[in-house]
């Protein structure tokens, strides 16, 4: 993320050991190799030209031949899902990419929340049925019908209206930063007003007074002098 930072990328998406993220073109881009530590491209003569997320290791993407910019593709990373050729007639590329801006691209407040009626409505998924293989306690084998819904989920923040992700405990940044501006702009001019108050009522600084203690006034006192306190513990 440090990286893509430094290159003055947009990061789009971040896993243990993957990242996709947006540059310039012809800009510069995060190190890559096959050293320890270092990214390699997955395509590494392909061009990514579209990618849609809907929540972690969910997520897929439409790329071209780096070159010729033809041959376009489109892969599809969901956890748990198969992705064969009958369950891609239903789950792929633009059915994902429609359900998930039906679900977040929404207008309104930044804070405002979807209602749970929404959000698992049958209208925001896709229902897949597949054969899945199993296994008897007796170790035979059995062909079973699976099914399983799929739909959008981002559990990490917050969905702004502009599609944006923000984490949990985070506010606006840029509102956040205007505010600052605004505080020390106020508190500049508190202060100017005070110097102009000072200067035109002839102020000047009082004396630094010093703090006697009486040590025989206090309630509870044992009644001991100054001179027994230095004598005792000086």
């Amino acid at each position: 993320m440090e990286q893509v930072r430094s290159v003055n990328g947009q990061l789009l998406y971040c896993d243990t050991d993957s990242i996709f993220y947006v540059t310039r073109v012809g800009g510069s881009k995060v190190v890559e190799g096959d050293a320890l530590g270092q990214m390699k491209r997955e395509h590494p003569e392909r061009r990514i030209i579209e990618f849609i997320c809907g929540g972690p290791k969910n997520y897929g993407f439409r790329h071209v031949d780096g070159t010729t910019g033809g041959d376009e593709r489109a892969e599809l990373k969901i956890r748990s899902f198969p992705l064969s050729y009958s369950s891609s007639q239903l789950l792929n590329f633009d059915t994902m990419k429609q359900l998930i801006l039906n679900q977040y691209n929404i207008d309104g407040e930044i804070d405002e929340m979807l209602p749970d009626n929404f959000l698992y409505s049958k209208e925001n998924m896709i229902r897949l049925e597949f054969p899945q293989i199993g296994r008897t306690q007796l170790s035979d084998l059995y062909t079973i019908m699976t099914r399983k819904d799929y739909r959008a989920c981002f559990e990490k923040g917050r969905i702004r209206p502009n599609m944006e992700t923000l984490p949990f405990g985070h506010g606006n940044i840029l509102s956040q930063n205007e505010e600052q501006i605004n505080i020390a702009a106020r508190r500049s001019l508190i202060s100017d007003q005070l110097d102009h108050t000072q200067i035109a009522q002839g102020y000047s600084p009082q004396p630094q007074q010093t703090l006697q203690f009486d040590l025989l006034g206090n309630p509870g006192s044992s009644r001991w002098t100054e001179e027994d306190y230095l004598q005792r513990y000086g």
